[in-house]
């Protein structure tokens, strides 16, 4: 392969190994936290309130009562004791759940979730609300109730006919999924997938109900090593509905967290099926928006789409794509600025005609802003222009690379190389500066003669002595990349 090519592809992984750190901090704040069941839900439509003005009764008093008429069978008590005790492990602010967990009582809670027991829809909510809770909490409870199969149970619970049962069970489900990739495949084993599907095709729900259901399968798609595909496809085209026909912001959020999540697998028959959800208009249309929750997974879509094979980046890239981007690059929040160069670095490491839809774009203005951001923006970002740029450099075009040199390229390259440490950075600098030099010479049309235009450039800013000096780094990647372009103007160094 040519080395130019070779470097290219190296240069995409180079990019998403890049921002790891950074997706590991930010980009499942939203899904992956397990979430506490707050809102007010009363089987009675009483339109009664949790934020009730009655004396709150101490854990143990409830457990105790609770327990006695357990042991009685009084089936008609338990509801009213449940729902007291729901309410105090439902507080927003440090609920009681280890003092309930103390208690003898949630064995026989979870125990209540039984099909015998199943038209009893107040003893199944409450019941099920406070499995929730606890879930939702320490590792240490939520295995405990894994333990007394709760996996099962919620899932049995999806066929109930009262919505507000089936809700529950999804949160038990959606926050399971979310503790761990035992409890993801655990409850992707025992068919929870067909019972989704029914559910939906059944049932059509609230969009509360939509929400948690989305829930559910964007952690059911998460997690290295990722779930079997052929397993969760089922999801897609229920993923396509939501997102072309559900405006509910978390229903979107959702979904595009799901995408994330399966278009981050280096499997490109998984991606290509992605791909053909046709849900291109839907995701432009969300770069569009301003809210940085939506923003972030639907860039990272993107991304990993343009990641993909030249034939999958090219489906994306003809859409109104680059234009749609090219705002987000002066967004307020560091993370859109920074996944957009990205995505932008991508495309430029991608095919030459790919590289030059963002070179031409409005006379260049992206490729400006770049170099802006490298001079102005955080560390952080600099960095990801810097990579970007340098996958420009490899777009093998005389004018683009003349565009570039314009901008002062050369000497920025230098500047670069004089000053980091990272060894990613100074590799794809001096690889980016080879490229250069041998577009230089296609200008010359004669190889090694000092009329390069760009090696005088490279000379002027006492580019080569920096360049040798590389050659003894004791990174591998580095010194290679340094003795590639001393080798290939061995001449010039040597009158030099």
């Amino acid at each position: 392969m040519n080395p130019i090519e070779d470097s290219s592809v190296l240069f995409k992984q180079k990019r998403d190994e890049y921002l790891v750190e950074i997706r590991k901090k930010k980009n499942t704040d939203f899904i992956r936290s397990k979430r506490t069941k707050i809102a007010n839900l009363n089987p009675n439509n009483s339109g009664t309130s949790d934020q009730s003005n009655e004396p709150s009764i101490p854990i143990t008093e409830l457990a105790q009562a609770f327990m006695g008429h357990y042991n009685t069978g009084n089936i008609n008590a338990m509801p009213d004791i449940l729902e007291a005790l729901r309410k105090a492990v439902s507080l927003d602010d440090a609920p009681p759940i280890t003092e309930l967990m103390k208690t003898t009582v949630v064995p026989y809670i979870v125990d209540l979730l039984r099909p015998d027991l199943y038209k009893y829809e107040k003893l199944m909510i409450e019941a099920s609300w406070i499995a929730i809770n606890i879930v939702s909490r320490e590792s240490e409870h939520t295995n405990y109730l894994v333990g007394l199969d709760i996996i099962p149970r919620a899932i049995s619970l999806l066929e109930h006919p009262h919505e507000a049962v089936r809700d529950n069970a999804l949160w038990i489900l959606a926050n399971l999924s979310g503790e761990s990739l035992m409890f993801r495949d655990d409850i992707l084993k025992r068919g929870v997938v067909a019972k989704l599907e029914y559910l939906l095709s059944t049932t059509p729900g609230s969009s509360d109900t939509a929400v948690t259901v989305v829930w559910l399968m964007a952690n059911l798609c998460r997690g290295k090593p990722f779930p079997d595909f052929p397993t969760i496809a089922p999801f897609l085209p229920y993923l396509q509905v939501f997102i072309k026909n559900n405006e509910d912001e978390e229903v979107q959020l959702n979904c595009m967290w799901a995408l994330v999540y399966l278009t981050e697998v280096d499997d490109e028959q998984q991606l290509q099926e992605v791909i053909n959800m046709q849900v291109f208009p839907e995701l432009i249309k969300n770069l569009s928006c301003n809210n940085q929750k939506i923003l972030t997974p639907t860039l990272r879509v993107i991304g990993h789409i343009v990641n993909g094979t030249d034939a999958q980046a090219e489906s994306i890239i003809k859409t109104e794509l680059v234009a749609t981007l090219y705002p987000l690059l002066s967004h307020e929040a560091k993370v859109v600025v920074k996944e957009t160069v990205w995505v932008f670095s991508n495309i430029l490491a991608g095919t030459r005609s790919q590289a030059l839809v963002v070179f031409q774009w409005n006379d260049g203005k992206i490729i400006d802003k770049l170099f802006s951001l490298v001079r102005e923006g955080t560390s952080s970002i600099s960095e990801e222009c810097i990579y970007a740029l340098t996958n420009a450099c490899n777009v093998r075009d005389i004018t683009a690379i003349g565009a570039l040199v314009d901008l002062d390229m050369i000497e920025l390259l230098i500047h670069i190389l004089k000053l980091s440490t990272d060894a990613s950075i100074l590799t794809s600098c001096l690889q980016a500066l080879f490229s250069i030099l041998g577009e230089g010479l296609t200008l010359t049309g004669e190889v090694g003669l000092l009329d390069n235009p760009y090696f005088l450039r490279v000379a002027q800013v006492e580019g080569l002595f920096v360049i040798e000096s590389l050659q003894e780094s004791s990174n591998e990647e580095v010194a290679e990349a340094a003795d590639q372009i001393v080798k290939q103007y061995a001449k010039i160094f040597q009158e030099n």
